[in-house]
C-alpha cells in the first residue's frame, strides 16, 4: 500500500498501522454488510486514470473498497483494469461495477461521472447491503503516550 492511498497519516510507524487498520475497519456511513446472495463484486475500471469518467471508481477502489472487504470476507472482490490505447477504444470501455449473484445472474451499476460516495449509495441500494452499527465497528485506540 503506498503512502498516498492514506493521506495525513502521523509519522510514526505503530500510528500509521493504527491509523490504517482503523480506515479500514470504516464507519457507519462506509461499512456496510451484503446479504448472502452476493457471491461476487467485480469492478471494471481503465488501467490508467486519463478519463475523467472513471475517476470516481478509482476513488472507491481506493477508499471503499477495503471496508467492504473487511466486512465481506465471504464475497470475492475482483478488479478487472483494462488498457486502452486509443481515445476510441477508452470512449468504449465501460466503468462499473458488476455484482454476481449466488443464482447466477448478474446486475451492474454504472458509475461514469460518480463520485465514490455516490457509487457506494448505488452498490448498497443495488446488493440490499445493511449498514453495520457503530458498537460492531471495532477500533483500536490511540496509545496515550503517542497522542500529539
Amino acid at each position: 500500500m503506498s503512502a498516498s492511498m492514506f493521506k495525513g497519516l502521523p509519522t510514526s510507524k505503530i500510528l500509521k498501522q493504527i491509523a490504517r487498520l482503523n480506515n479500514i475497519t470504516g464507519t457507519p456511513r462506509t461499512a456496510f454488510k451484503f446479504g448472502p446472495l452476493v457471491k461476487k463484486i467485480e469492478l471494471i475500471i481503465l488501467l490508467k486514470n486519463i478519463f475523467k469518467a472513471s475517476s470516481g471508481l478509482k476513488k472507491f477502489w481506493r477508499q471503499n473498497l477495503p471496508v467492504l472487504k473487511y466486512h465481506n470476507d465471504d464475497v470475492e472482490f475482483t478488479l478487472t483494469r483494462v488498457r486502452a490505447m486509443s481515445k476510441e477504444e477508452i470512449a468504449k470501455v465501460p466503468t462499473k461495477i458488476v455484482i454476481h449473484l449466488a443464482d447466477g445472474t448478474k446486475s451492474e451499476v454504472d458509475c461514469a461521472m460518480q463520485t465514490h460516495n455516490q457509487i457506494l449509495k448505488k452498490l448498497v441500494k443495488s446488493t440490499g447491503a445493511v449498514a453495520m452499527a457503530a458498537e460492531d465497528l471495532h477500533t483500536i485506540p490511540v496509545p496515550e503516550n503517542h497522542l500529539p
